[in-house]
Order: C-alpha cells, then sequence, then structure tokens
C-alpha cells in the first residue's frame, strides 16, 4: 500500500511538472514532446489553454513581421504610386498604392494571405488540424508624402469593411483581429494605429466579425517630408492539439476579392488640427 501510495503520488508530480512545462512557451510550435502531446490529447481544456496561448503569440508576431517586411522597403520617390499632400491641407484620398502579406505554419496546418491595390482589399485565413498552428496577415493602403515644412497633428481616419469569422474546435483555438495603422517609411517605424476588432475562439467556440461601414481616426503628428502607408491590416492566427483525431480550427477572412469575407478599404481622410482664435 505504501509504494503504491508513493507511485501515484509521483506520477501526480511528474504530470504537474509536465503540465508546468507544457503551459511554460509563449509559443509551443514543434517544441513539445511526444509524452506531452498525449497530455493534451486527453485534456481537451487543457489543449485549449494551450493553443490560445500560442495564437495570441502568433498574432502579435504578425504585426511584427508585417513591420519587419517594410524595414526592408527603401523611401519611395515622391510621385512614384505616392499621394503628395501639403501639410495643413485636409486631404481624402480614395486609392491604394501598396501592400504586402505573409505568414507561417507549424505541424498539419496552412494559412493563405492575399492583397489588391487596384481593388483596396486584404483578406487571410488560417487552418490547423490534429497537431499544428500558422498565421497570416495583409495590409492594403495610401502611400503618401507630406511636403512643406515642420510639423502638424491630424486625425487619420479610416472609413471601410469587413466581415469573417473564426472557430476554435475542442482542443484548439483561432484569433482574429482587424486593425488600423501608420508607419513612417522615412523613420522605419509604425507611429500609431487602432485595432478595431479582437476576439479568440476556443474549445467548440465560433465567432463572427462583421462591420459593414466603420469609420476611425487615429491622430497623429505628421512630419514635411516624411512619407507614410496609411494601413488597413487584418491577421488571424489558428493552433490545434488533438491528436488522435482531426479536429480542425480555422480562421475565415478569405474572399480573395471584394465583398464578402475579408477587409476592404473604402478611403482615408488626413484632416488637420486647427488652432481656436485667441479671443
Amino acid at each position: 500500500m505504501i509504494v503504491s501510495l508513493a507511485a501515484s503520488a509521483y506520477a501526480g508530480n511528474t504530470t504537474t511538472n509536465q503540465i508546468d512545462k507544457i503551459m511554460s512557451f509563449d509559443y509551443a510550435g514543434n517544441s513539445l514532446t511526444p509524452d506531452q502531446l498525449e497530455i493534451l490529447a486527453k485534456n481537451p481544456e487543457l489543449a485549449a489553454k494551450r493553443a490560445e496561448k500560442d495564437v495570441k503569440f502568433l498574432t502579435d508576431n504578425a504585426g511584427k513581421q508585417m513591420n519587419d517586411s517594410m524595414k526592408n522597403d527603401k523611401v519611395p520617390d515622391v510621385g512614384v504610386l505616392t499621394v503628395s499632400i501639403p501639410i495643413g491641407q485636409d486631404t481624402t484620398i480614395y486609392n491604394c498604392e501598396v501592400g504586402n502579406r505573409g505568414g507561417s505554419r507549424s505541424g498539419a496546418s496552412d494559412w493563405a494571405a492575399q492583397y489588391s491595390t487596384s481593388d483596396k482589399w486584404s483578406d487571410v485565413s488560417t487552418w490547423c488540424v490534429g497537431v499544428g498552428s500558422s498565421n497570416a496577415w495583409a495590409w492594403v493602403g495610401p502611400r503618401v508624402y507630406i511636403s512643406g515644412s515642420g510639423s502638424k497633428s491630424a486625425n487619420i481616419i479610416f472609413r471601410g469593411r469587413y466581415y469573417g469569422g473564426i472557430f476554435g474546435c475542442f482542443g484548439g483555438s483561432s484569433n482574429g483581429r482587424i486593425r488600423v495603422s501608420i508607419y513612417d517609411y522615412t523613420l522605419g517605424s509604425e507611429m500609431g494605429g487602432l485595432t478595431l476588432w479582437d476576439r479568440t475562439a476556443s474549445n467548440g467556440q465560433r465567432i463572427m466579425a462583421s462591420d459593414p461601414s466603420f469609420s476611425n481616426a487615429v491622430q497623429l503628428t505628421l512630419q514635411a517630408g516624411h512619407t507614410y502607408a496609411f494601413r488597413f491590416g487584418d491577421a488571424v492566427s489558428s493552433a490545434q492539439y488533438s491528436l488522435p483525431y482531426p479536429d480542425l480550427s480555422n480562421t475565415d477572412f478569405w474572399n480573395n476579392g471584394t465583398g464578402g469575407d475579408g477587409l476592404d478599404a473604402t478611403s482615408v481622410t488626413v484632416d488637420f488640427f486647427r488652432k481656436e482664435l485667441l479671443r
């Protein structure tokens, strides 16, 4: 009896230590051992919590990938696919000149991402089955050069629409994020942004996203002589731990065109602040 209790206690401590190791990673990826994966397969709620950490990391990392991809771009020549705005002059822009896309995958998973500057949309999707994870990101928007001298604060008003959904199966999770942001090509960094929608679904949950006509402003001080990208961006991620059962977690902001699922840009207004007259 004493031996049996000791063995039981040892087994319990071993499992606890394994669970601590399973949850210790910001992103598990391919780091989990077969024994740890077996523990997750037998505990869907624990697997979902592990997947939730993964998708948060992956969606955050999608934003970093987006910015890193732009650091490799040279400052665009003025007049080459660029809108020039005199500092202080309110302007509404209806066209998009630039965009990009990317993603990553691990295990039994895949991703899709695409954008169109001519039709002004960016679409993304991910899926994973059994054991796997993936993320995807895309953005589209106008490229703007501020002419003149000095600096001036403005509201950058983004208008558009988005529609899509996320599904986290039992033992899995998915995340979706819609965000507008401003990137300064001259400084090589993102200067500001606003998250319009950010949700996580897990363990059998499905969440839909929809805004047929958003209008949201980001306040920023614009510098003359700098070139900016005003970005409409979407990012998604999925993670699943459900061997031997082929359960599927996925995201769908994907239409590969205007309308339907995905993110569509309508316009961007640069509304410069006006100082009140002294009385």
